[in-house]
C-alpha cells in the first residue's frame, strides 16, 4: 500500500478520533445537567436543550431520541430526567468503546502484515 491508502486510513483515524472527542465532551455535559436537575430543573432543560440544538446531534438519532424524552420530564420529575440521562450516558460509553475497538482494530491489521507477508 503507498502513501495514498496510508493517508485514507489516518483520515479514517482522524474521524473516529473526532467522534470520540465529541462524545466526550457531550458526556460532561450531560453528566453536568444530570447532577444539578435536582437544585434547578430550567438550567438542566436549558443545558439538555442546547445539546439538542446542536449540528452533532443529527448523527446519533437514539441519542437525540432518549434526550427528547428526557427533555420533556426535566421540570415534572427530576428522577426521570436523570434516570434517561444515566442511560444516555450509558449509551455514549457504549459508542465510544466501540468507536475506540474500532480504531484499534484498523491499526492491529497492519501491524500483522509486517515481516512476511
Amino acid at each position: 500500500m503507498g502513501w495514498y491508502g496510508t493517508k485514507i486510513e489516518f483520515e479514517k483515524r482522524n474521524l473516529i478520533n473526532k467522534k470520540i472527542r465529541l462524545l466526550k465532551d457531550m458526556s460532561v455535559t450531560i453528566d453536568e445537567a444530570r447532577k444539578i436537575v435536582f437544585q434547578n430543573a430550567k438550567l438542566s432543560k436549558t443545558i439538555n436543550w442546547n445539546l439538542l440544538k446542536s449540528d452533532q446531534m443529527s448523527s446519533y438519532p437514539v441519542l437525540r431520541d432518549m434526550m427528547v424524552e428526557a427533555d420533556e420530564k426535566a421540570l415534572d420529575s427530576p428522577w426521570q430526567f436523570s434516570n434517561i440521562l444515566t442511560d444516555v450516558l450509558y449509551w455514549i460509553t457504549t459508542k465510544i468503546q466501540e468507536l475506540s475497538q474500532e480504531r484499534k482494530e484498523m491499526f492491529d491489521d497492519k501491524s500483522k502484515k509486517k515481516g512476511l507477508v
